[in-house]
């Protein structure tokens, strides 16, 4: 080998000796596999926590007597945050304890034990911008390495309520008949109100009934007034409801001429030698009630 090649891999040795003593002194931190990240051991302090990915699985073990693992990471704006936790083995029984603290080393969520076989979720809560560790200790003397899982993902934030501001009824029909029914919505300001819950009341209900849907229905001849109150700000709307007596089937009522006026409500009424006068009802009355007026010319 001449002097110059010695020179050349004395140089190479080096380098790669400046390489190791740099990998030995930097932060440990997870390896990726697959979708699934893989602790890095001799991770125990705050100072040596393997560094993980949000929304990625990774994979931690415990071995040794009382083994701690350490994770952890940061936050650039106000997040929400949730940590599932699972257990990879078939017994019930107690890993350890979580805890979670901040940079400055306050505690986030107190100490909680961690079992295996189940799925727990240790984090569920809106945490600030910030850096953030991880610590699973386990509580047994472990003589077999015991994998267990865990995701830390962000989730978004529920939808904020939307007042309602006034409601109105939407009525098909304002006409009904004893017996029959029609159907009101209430429709909502603003349209996408958080809540569309409505209860009815009907001011009288010898002449129409409502239930809890909206369902009118015709009870006797007369008017009602039907209100919606929202059950968001206690808003309403009311809308009134002309009731009609059924209109009798081959029944005349003859209304008894007054003196200088002159009755002819249906032409079969010329000749009819029979026709009897009822003096307790009115024509309105009769007609409002739906029957065959009947009378002739005084």
């Amino acid at each position: 080998m001449s002097k110059k090649q010695w020179k050349k891999r004395v140089h190479l040795f080096a380098i790669v000796g400046i390489l190791i003593s740099f990998l030995a002194m930097a932060p440990t931190s997870v390896y990726a596999a697959s979708n699934v990240t893989y602790e890095k051991e001799f991770n125990g302090s705050n100072a040596k926590a393997n560094n993980i990915a949000l929304g990625r699985k990774t994979q931690g073990n415990f071995s040794g007597n009382k083994d701690i693992d350490t994770y952890t990471f940061t936050l650039s704006a106000t997040s929400n945050i949730q940590l599932l936790f699972n257990g990879t083995g078939t017994a019930k029984e107690q890993l350890g304890t979580f805890q979670l603290t901040n940079s400055s080393g306050s505690v986030i969520v107190k100490t909680k034990n961690i079992t295996n076989a189940t799925s727990q979720t240790l984090v569920k809560q809106s945490l600030p911008k910030g850096k953030y560790y991880l610590q699973f200790k386990s509580t047994q003397n472990v003589k077999k390495a015991k994998n267990y899982h865990f995701t830390v993902s962000t989730f978004a934030s529920p939808p904020k309520k939307v007042a309602v501001k006034s409601i109105s009824i939407n009525a098909p029909t304002k006409t009904l008949t004893v017996g029959k029914s029609t159907t009101l919505k209430a429709t909502f300001n603003p349209t996408n109100a958080s809540n569309k819950s409505v209860t009815w009341k009907s001011s009288d209900t010898k002449i129409a009934t409502v239930d809890s849907h909206g369902k009118v229905t015709g009870k006797k001849a007369g008017k009602a007034t039907i209100t919606a109150t929202s059950k968001d700000g206690n808003k309403t709307s009311k809308v009134t409801i002309t009731i009609n007596a059924v209109k009798p089937v081959g029944k005349t009522v003859y209304i008894a001429p007054k003196s200088g006026k002159k009755y002819h409500f249906d032409s079969h009424c010329r000749g009819l030698n029979r026709a009897k006068s009822i003096s307790s009802t009115t024509e309105s009355k009769a007609k409002s009630e739906g029957y065959t007026l009947c009378g002739w010319e005084d």
